[in-house]
């Protein structure tokens, strides 16, 4: 159906936005202690910024993927902070509550994004 494939970069960009909305909300508001704890057995003090500045970035990728603006941008780094957290998981899979499969698709979606572009209903495309 003609048409359509403006429609499925839609979708992907949504869901991906929403579920980066949330984990960087669950970061900020209920886990700091557990994740700032696994951030600094990774090497990374003082776990508590870290987990603040990576909830925040989460939190603001998934509403310029839902708003569409700047698609490729938030798109990349989602694949960016997907792949991090694939290898953090690896070393400490306790620490994760999402599958790496989840995690890998999540990298998957975010690399389609930033290869295809907002697709329509995107401030992208007024920009």
């Amino acid at each position: 159906m003609p048409g359509l494939q403006l429609f499925g970069p839609v979708i992907l960009r949504l869901v991906l936005g929403a579920v980066f909305f949330d984990f960087g909300r669950t970061k900020v508001a209920r886990l700091r202690s557990p994740k700032s704890a696994m951030f600094e057995a990774a090497g990374m003090k003082p776990g508590g910024a870290y987990v603040w500045t990576i909830g925040l970035t989460e939190m603001v990728v998934g509403l310029t993927l839902i708003a569409g603006l700047f698609t490729r941008t938030a798109a990349l780094i989602s694949a960016i902070i997907m792949s991090v957290a694939l290898i953090l998981r690896k070393k400490s899979p306790a620490s994760f509550e999402s599958s790496a499969s989840f995690l890998f698709l999540c990298l998957v979606i975010g690399l389609s994004l930033f290869m295809t572009g907002p697709g329509c209903w995107a401030l992208d495309l007024l920009l």
